[in-house]
């Protein structure tokens, strides 16, 4: 009698926590229960079969319909992925001739890390670097590590509330930065336009945390407009603090016309931060306008950030 009643209580608790996030459109805040979705499921499951064992028929059915819902907001997200194609090679593939594929990595550095972060970006080898939370410390120990292989590089670091940078193997035509505000979001970008890439503009993203909501909302309004403002093709990588299942992130791809390049990926937190054992959301994302195919994506190893690098083999559209 106990155990089905706290069956019940958990099913109404359950309940209430998925459809809490059918709120953030009106009340940002909700968009908390949003980034949950994937435990919701796992929960909702278990309910289901501690009812099927207690032989609850009609707690059993209301689980099942509960995470019938749960697995469709799971995958809501995939009606923004990014389209997948074959890869040639991956790697660094614009070394070879005729092929239009494209490695970047994006790496929140949490202000550290600047040995171990070169060693891991030499070996990827990859065309373009965004980092996110580099300050000018490690900015200086960090560009003669990296001269060699990506002699092109800009950062923001020594800029008031701007810790971001970017490296390049091409010259870009332009490059420049947002510092972080209350209305909008940190950012470093680089504009390319040559033969091998084309015209193609790379945009490194920090965003606010998901505990100040109202001031992610206003960050994605500027992603909205930064997208409106840049018809080309356009790669948006870094520390967006949205899981996929952020009603904002959604709201962002919708309405610029963005795919995302990862949904079941998981970047933040690392070694145990939070009592969590594994990380346990995809916060780090690549995301690019509709003509960028995705080849490949993945995250790399421990680099002593709370963040993991997410490392994306792109395939461009034709110059």
């Amino acid at each position: 009698m106990i155990a089905r009643f706290l069956l019940v209580a958990a099913l109404v608790a359950g309940a209430l926590a998925t459809f809490a996030g059918g709120l953030a459109p009106v009340y940002p805040p909700a968009d908390f229960a949003n980034h949950m979705r994937p435990y919701f499921l796992a929960a909702t499951g278990a309910m289901l079969l501690a009812a099927l064992a207690l032989r609850a028929r009609r707690t059993a059915w209301s689980s099942a319909a509960l995470a019938g819902i749960n697995v469709l907001l799971l995958a809501l997200p995939l009606l923004w992925s990014a389209g997948t194609t074959g890869s040639r090679a991956v790697g660094q593939a614009l070394a070879a001739p005729g092929q239009r594929d494209l490695k970047i990595v994006t790496f929140n550095m949490h202000y550290g890390n600047v040995r171990a972060t070169a060693r891991f970006l030499l070996e990827q080898d990859a065309d373009i670097v965004v980092l996110q939370e580099i300050g000018a410390a490690q900015m200086r120990a960090l560009r003669p590590l990296l001269q060699a292989k990506y002699p092109h590089s800009h950062s923001c670091s020594i800029r008031h509330r701007c810790d971001a940078a970017v490296f390049a193997k091409r010259p870009w035509a332009a490059a420049g930065q947002e510092a972080f505000s209350d209305d909008g979001p940190e950012i470093v970008w680089a504009q390319f336009n040559d033969r091998e890439l084309g015209k193609l503009r790379v945009v490194g993203v920090h965003a606010a945390l998901p505990f100040t909501p109202w001031k992610q909302v206003r960050h994605v309004n500027r992603l909205i407009a930064l997208r409106a403002a840049h018809k080309g093709p356009l790669i948006v990588a870094g520390d967006l603090n949205m899981t996929p299942w952020s009603y904002h992130q959604l709201r962002f791809l919708a309405r610029a016309d963005m795919r995302r390049h990862a949904t079941f990926l998981r970047s933040w937190p690392t070694d145990g931060q939070f009592l969590a054992p594994f990380p346990a959301f995809l916060i780090d994302h690549v995301m690019t306008t509709p003509d960028i195919g995705s080849v490949s994506i993945g995250i790399g190893p421990n680099l002593g950030s709370d963040h993991l690098p997410v490392v994306a083999v792109l395939r461009l559209p034709p110059a």
